[in-house]
């Protein structure tokens, strides 16, 4: 019997401090801002921006970036042709009003160009590449210069004649990148460029200006044929003059 109530007596304690431990568990209040104090927030720093080409555009290229890289003169050969060796042939390309300034040419060129056949020649180039004289720009404001000079070095009678010329300019910038707006290969033709070059009709067979050993060609001969373009690299007719004579502006 006294072990029964005092397994009773146990319950009870038991179950009166677990009810004491249930009513003592608080739910935790909000901290409140009462005093106005900032609360923290973490500014981070913004990012660097990315490095976009879209962010830093390069200034666009003007004609003043855009140089004479290449030259061509293309010949076509009428019913007489330029004889290998007994004759010899330089060929010049500059600016108008150069001042002497030269950017390609090809000289003493003694191979022969048949009759009645079209070839193309290129040119070495002389001038600096990245000379304002030589610059796209330069060719605009002034126009082009071309001179086909013509001596027949071992028959004074002898002549060449060209039926038409036409030069293509190749330009691009330092870079090798061609140039916009058709001037990457800009071919112009010149629709009145026939002539004879050398001996014609009238010309003095003796009359010798120079040694035959210095490109001489002979002295009323019409030994350069003259080619020009205006400001805006539209052809002109062509000029045939004889050796002392010069108009390359």
């Amino acid at each position: 019997m006294k072990s029964t109530i005092l397994i009773l007596l146990t319950l009870l304690a038991f179950s009166a401090h677990a009810q004491l431990k249930t009513d003592s568990i608080k739910l935790a209040k909000p901290i409140l801002n009462k005093t106005n104090i900032p609360l923290k927030v973490n500014n981070f720093p913004p990012k660097p921006a990315a490095n976009n080409k879209a962010d830093n555009p390069q200034p666009a290229l003007t004609d003043a970036d855009y140089f004479l890289a290449g030259a061509v003169i293309r010949i076509s050969t009428g019913n007489d042709n330029k004889e290998a060796n007994a004759s010899t042939a330089n060929f010049y390309v500059r600016p108008r009003n150069s001042n002497g300034f030269l950017s390609y040419k090809l000289e003493e060129y003694a191979n022969e160009l048949p009759a009645n056949q079209t070839i193309d020649l290129r040119l070495n180039r002389v001038a600096v590449l990245a000379s304002a004289q030589n610059s796209l720009k330069n060719f605009k404001q002034y126009g082009l210069s071309v001179v086909v000079a013509y001596a027949n070095k071992s028959f004074c009678t002898d002549a060449w004649k060209i039926n038409s010329v036409t030069v293509i300019l190749e330009f691009k910038d330092v870079n090798g990148n061609p140039a916009p707006n058709g001037y990457a290969s800009k071919t112009i033709s010149y629709p009145v460029s026939s002539g004879t070059l050398g001996f014609i009709v009238g010309c003095n067979p003796f009359w010798l200006a120079y040694p035959k050993s210095n490109f001489s060609g002979y002295g009323d001969q019409m030994a350069k044929m003259l080619l020009k373009t205006d400001e805006y690299l539209n052809p002109l007719p062509a000029t045939l003059l004889n050796w002392h004579s010069d108009d390359i502006n």
